[in-house]
């Protein structure tokens, strides 16, 4: 499900990806986004599932 980029060589070619929803899990010593696409279907459900495109984990002390 991911992809990891070496900023220091790869700058300049940082894909950009389409969200409509996230979702953020917090623990103890990380923080988790994950980005992704509902659609119409599942936005009519109550459900909190979504399709998951990228997610961002860091610790929470780069966080602050």
């Amino acid at each position: 499900m991911g992809e990891v980029i070496d900023f220091k060589k790869e700058v300049k070619s940082i894909p950009f990806y389409y969200s409509n929803v996230f979702s953020v899990n917090v623990t103890p010593y990380d923080v988790t986004i994950d980005f992704g696409i509902k659609t119409p279907e599942q936005a009519k459900s109550s459900s909190g599932e979504f399709e998951k495109k990228v997610r961002v984990t860091m610790s929470l002390t780069q966080a602050n």
